[in-house]
């Protein structure tokens, strides 16, 4: 289990720093950047995947099942990446925050309803303190925090897909994003007979920046990958606490905003 913490710190270390990541990307729009964030780390994928020479694992893919499973994941993360993307370059990077500080609670919820985990007294006082302080941002904020919320529990559940895994984590990422890349390919090739994707007419820093979130995303998700297999959801709660301490930090240091609520 060790092994598999270690896993978590690097891939929730660098989802903190990424909000500096998007920004570079600000002038793009959200979704023209998933799109590349899920291309790219396609064609990245499978040149680490042409390295091993294993293609043993496509035989399960095959299985029903298991396909419907990483259309579900591939969705959640779908969903989860335009929203935080959409967020940060919006201006809303301190609720995105919220989201991730939600996140650790419903990972020990779902370990508990769903892998019948059990917390001992002073975990529960330490969920319990949690839950508190995130009910006074959530009051705070004086709306209901949808981008929270919806980063939150797609996470979260994507989580439980992804501790219920059959492939390994850098297969299972690959079929991920070759099944989004479906819609992701469609997307660029319209941008660029329309001669506005960003590939094609950005400078050659942005469009290096666009190729580099393949780098970005796939290798912290291959350490997120591997820790849920390893380490129990109460227990990867912990090493989930740094993207939101990270990100709010960024928020507050470099836009000097505070939490609040936006008409």
């Amino acid at each position: 289990m060790q092994r598999g913490i270690w896993y978590g710190l690097f891939a929730y270390v660098t989802w903190g720093l990424l909000p500096v990541y998007w920004k570079a990307l600000g002038g793009i729009p959200a979704q023209e950047i998933l799109a590349n964030r899920v291309v790219w780390s396609l064609v990245l994928a499978l040149i680490l995947l042409v390295v091993r020479r294993n293609w043993s694992w496509l035989r399960q893919v095959r299985r029903r099942d298991v396909f419907v499973a990483y259309v579900a994941a591939a969705g959640l993360l779908a969903v989860n990446w335009f929203v935080y993307i959409w967020a940060v370059n919006a201006g809303h990077v301190v609720e995105t925050s919220l989201g991730y500080f939600i996140n650790p609670l419903v990972n020990v919820v779902l370990g508990v309803l769903i892998f019948r985990e059990t917390l001992r007294p002073l975990q529960w006082g330490a969920v319990s303190i949690a839950a508190l302080g995130v009910l006074y941002l959530t009051v705070t904020y004086g709306a209901l925090p949808w981008i929270a919320l919806t980063l939150a529990f797609s996470f979260g559940f994507y989580g439980v897909l992804k501790k219920r895994a059959r492939l390994a984590a850098l297969e299972g990422m690959a079929v991920e994003m070759a099944i989004l890349s479906t819609g992701g390919l469609l997307y660029l090739f319209w941008l660029t007979a329309n001669g506005t994707a960003a590939l094609t007419t950005a400078t050659p820093a942005t469009v290096a920046l666009l190729v580099g979130t393949g780098v970005v995303t796939l290798f912290p998700f291959l350490g997120f990958a591997a820790a849920a297999r390893r380490v129990p959801p109460r227990s990867s709660a912990s090493s989930s606490i740094l993207p939101p301490r990270s990100n709010s930090s960024w928020a507050c240091c470099s836009t000097r905003r505070r939490f609040h609520h936006h008409a």
